[in-house]
């Protein structure tokens, strides 16, 4: 080689670029799933809960303040309803941990994501160097793509690692919630009953 830098064909560069758009299009859809993620079925379950419990709290309130009180049976709807906030709150709690822990694998699948696309970048930028400058050390540029795709390997391990323990976490702490709000709302029918 004699010092100067030539010229990438345009065929070339344009098939470099489509490729770095389509890399890029895969990754930014894994970046807008990490931001959507937390929307769905548990965001509406905890605005459920926290109407719930507004709700029930309200209902203590009227009952405890009534002067039949004292009997038996109000107090035991009273101990009741308790039981059911408990409930809902464990419900609530149970579902906003479940959509932070949800979030957190998503944003994993994001920088996997980001990895993936720093691997692609390399690798398309590697096979447009080879077929533009013949001269280039075939053994060099192996090097190089060698050395680049382990670097992150390590980094991706630990991602992967992370996710494989967040994954059955988030589904047990999802059938808590679910579960938990289930019994409640079985009791309030139970109550309800017991009224009439």
């Amino acid at each position: 080689m004699n010092g100067e830098i030539p010229e990438i064909p345009h065929e070339k560069m344009t098939w470099l670029e489509g490729e770095l758009r389509t890399a890029y299009a895969e990754h930014e859809k894994e970046m807008r799933r990490s931001i959507d993620i937390s929307a769905g079925f548990f965001d509406k379950l905890s605005a459920l809960d926290g109407g719930s419990i507004a709700l029930a709290a309200s209902v203590i309130i009227a009952l405890t303040a009534k002067p039949e009180f004292a009997s038996g049976r109000a107090r035991e709807i009273v101990h009741g309803l308790v039981v059911i906030v408990i409930l809902l709150w464990a419900s609530l709690i149970s579902a906003v941990l479940h959509n932070f822990l949800a979030v957190r694998i998503a944003v994993h699948d994001a920088q996997l994501s980001e990895i993936e696309f720093l691997r692609t970048i390399i690798r398309k930028t590697l096979v447009v160097a080879k077929e533009t400058v013949p001269e280039l050390d075939n053994s060099v540029l192996d090097q190089v793509e060698k050395i680049s795709q382990e670097q992150p390997a390590g980094k991706q391990k630990k991602i992967v690692d992370r996710k494989e323990f967040l994954l059955p976490t988030v589904r047990i702490v999802g059938y808590v919630s679910g579960g938990t709000f289930l019994v409640a709302y079985t009791l309030v029918v139970f109550y309800l009953f017991k009224l009439w």
